[in-house]
């Protein structure tokens, strides 16, 4: 395979990841806040944690390189609308996510670390961190779409 395949296998990867895997951490969120079992928040809380970190943030990265690397290779221009828009999705899904995401995960990483957690807490700090990655997952399909029609594309 050329450089440009491997490329496209990265990007397309690492958008597989961050999309899929939000997606299911956001269900598993909604799902432990809706059931409202201590054990299941503080599992979904150390697991928001553990992936985001070691899941999440690198296929952003390698997503961000590959799909720069991309429009490069494939020789487009970074002024194509197509390519604003991505770049754009992607810019505020990462702010949401550093911003708002982050201090809602340290919130619930020190819930989760109380020797009696209150549930009800627990539920109200899992929740806004679903809402947020909610908001993440509309940006992303619309990015997605972007990247598939290539709106005022060559």
């Amino acid at each position: 395979m050329d450089a440009q395949t491997w490329l496209m296998f990265f990007h397309i990867g690492a958008a597989t990841i961050w999309v899929g895997g939000g997606a299911t951490l956001a269900l598993m969120g909604w799902r432990a806040a809706r059931i409202g079992d201590l054990g299941l928040l503080t599992a979904f809380g150390r697991s928001v944690q553990y992936l985001g970190l070691r899941l999440l943030m690198p296929a952003m990265v390698i997503l961000l390189i590959a799909g720069l690397a991309l429009v490069r290779a494939e020789a487009h221009e970074f002024g194509e609308p197509w390519v604003l828009i991505g770049l754009g999705g992607f810019v505020l899904a990462f702010l949401i996510g550093a911003i708002y995401l982050c201090r809602t995960g340290i919130e619930l990483g020190r819930v989760v670390a109380e020797t009696s957690p209150d549930p009800s807490r627990m539920r109200t700090v899992v929740m806004r961190w679903v809402a947020g990655y909610a908001v993440i997952l509309a940006i992303l399909v619309v990015v997605l779409w972007d990247m598939i029609a290539k709106p005022g594309g060559m």
